[in-house]
């Protein structure tokens, strides 16, 4: 079974180039019980440091709110 990380980054990578929010990858993930938003944050925070992942305010693709949003580039 894959991990949170691991779903969250495969979720990112599959939706490029679009951005998304953590609300909106926590509902599409069904990360904890059901929409747990501080679970997708912790890993788009720690994504936010890496190669191949942006992280600004911007607009979600899914929900179209301007928010902190991920994106894999």
């Amino acid at each position: 079974m894959p991990t949170v990380p691991e779903r969250v980054k495969a979720h990112l990578v599959r939706e490029r180039p679009n951005f998304w929010c953590d609300a909106c990858i926590a509902r599409r993930l069904r990360l904890g019980a059901g929409a747990n938003r501080t679970m997708a944050r912790n890993v788009t925070s720690a994504l936010e440091n890496t190669r191949g992942f942006s992280r600004v305010l911007g607009q979600c693709a899914n929900c179209g709110q301007t928010r902190k949003v991920t994106q894999a580039v």
